[in-house]
This record gives C-alpha cells, structure tokens and sequence, in this order.
C-alpha cells in the first residue's frame, strides 16, 4: 500500500508541477501572468542549465492526459483498499 501511496504522490507532484498554473504569493497592482512553478524554474538565473535541461526532457516525454488518468487510475486503487478494509463498496471509475 506504500508502494502504491508514493506512486500516486508522485505522478500528482509531476502534474501539479509542470502542468498547474499558480499566482505569485506576491501582491502586486499589475496582473502577472499565470506561470507554472516549472516555467518559474526555468526562468531562474541561479538554478544550472544541465538541470534545466533534464526538467525540459522530463516535460517533453510527459502527457497531461495520460498523467492525470494515470493519478485517477492510483485513487481508484486506494479508495479501493481503503473501502475494503472497512467494509463499504467502492464503484471504480470508468
């Protein structure tokens, strides 16, 4: 079951990170546009190239869609085990 909890977590970090946009936790009068915190990342002077580079590759090969059925497939999972364990039904996504 941790197996499975870590999995979910991370496939849900992945997607919160490059795929979600946030505001600024700054107040500010002008409107910045929305950034990822990815897209904050590569926009940091002080944070090296390679590993700008290997974030880049990793968000090149990702597929939202799939990231997100993929996160909904691992909740299925664990409402699963967890509604098992105390007897209630759980009717899985289709």
């Amino acid at each position: 079951m941790e197996y499975l909890n870590n999995r979910s977590y991370a496939c849900f970090l992945l997607n919160r990170f490059l795929f979600v946009p946030t505001r600024d936790a700054r107040t500010t009068r002008c409107q910045k546009k929305v950034k990822t915190p990815f897209e904050r990342v590569l926009e940091q002077e002080d944070i090296a190239m390679e590993i700008k580079e290997e974030l880049k590759e990793i968000y090149e090969k990702l597929n939202p869609t799939e990231l997100r059925k993929r996160i909904l497939q691992l909740q299925d999972k664990l409402f699963k085990l967890a509604t098992a364990v105390r007897g209630i039904k759980f009717y899985m996504r289709q």
